[in-house]
């Protein structure tokens, strides 16, 4: 096993951890565990994890939320895998709540009504509910805009994401953290060649052969 297996939890091929959730039940789970009313929700795009934006009430009976955002926040279900490495997950909540201490504008952790950050909840493990599995439910402050693909690149639009972008790399010089430090993901580029595991699932053979091809190039050059 590498050291990033170890650290990290890499996924594996054939492994599902992705949070089987009836969106019905997010009123339920978002009121129980955060003390806010949902009005409505919509789904964002996610990978391994679930993320909605969610609208609520003006009540709240959670103490460390009094005055619920009118722009709604981010509730995330994390994966089964990453629900598993807190310190990376705290690690996370560290550099956002760093990087709002410097003035940047980004997602802020929220806690629960029992005052914690990554709180799990119980869901099936399996779409025939033959069992359950932990993951962390997070709520995240939302920071409404647009997203960069969604807007005209110009190169005045490049050089200021590349000033705020250098800026907030010279703020992050004082933020130490070891599990995000050590965080491996397999699309990183030091774990290219981990993509052969995978490459089963292309059943296209001019797909399946460029992949190939790629991948044998970038091992020998």
């Amino acid at each position: 096993m590498t050291e990033c297996e170890e650290v990290s939890g890499m996924l594996k091929p054939g492994t599902s951890i992705k949070p089987i959730l009836n969106e019905d039940d997010i009123p339920h789970l978002v009121k129980s565990t955060f003390g806010l009313d949902v009005i409505s929700f919509t789904k964002l795009n996610a990978y391994d994890d679930l993320n909605f934006c969610i609208k609520v009430g003006k009540t709240s009976t959670n103490k460390n939320i009094p005055s619920p955002a009118d722009e709604g926040y981010v509730f995330k279900v994390m994966n089964s895998i990453d629900s598993q490495l807190l310190e990376l997950l705290t690690g996370q909540n560290e550099f956002m709540l760093h990087l709002n201490s410097k003035n940047y504008c980004c997602s802020l952790p929220l806690r629960t009504t029992d005052n914690q950050y990554l709180p799990f909840i119980q869901l099936p493990a399996d779409p025939n509910h033959n069992a359950v599995r932990s993951h962390v439910a997070r709520l995240l402050s939302f920071v409404p805009g647009r997203t960069l693909h969604s807007v005209t690149l110009t190169p005045e639009l490049c050089r200021e994401a590349g000033r705020y972008l250098a800026s907030m790399h010279h703020d992050l010089q004082d933020f130490h953290n070891k599990a995000i430090a050590t965080r491996c993901f397999i699309w990183m580029m030091s774990q290219t060649l981990e993509v052969r595991k995978f490459i089963h699932a292309v059943t296209d053979e001019a797909k399946l052969t460029l992949v190939q091809t790629a991948l044998s190039a970038w091992e020998t050059k």
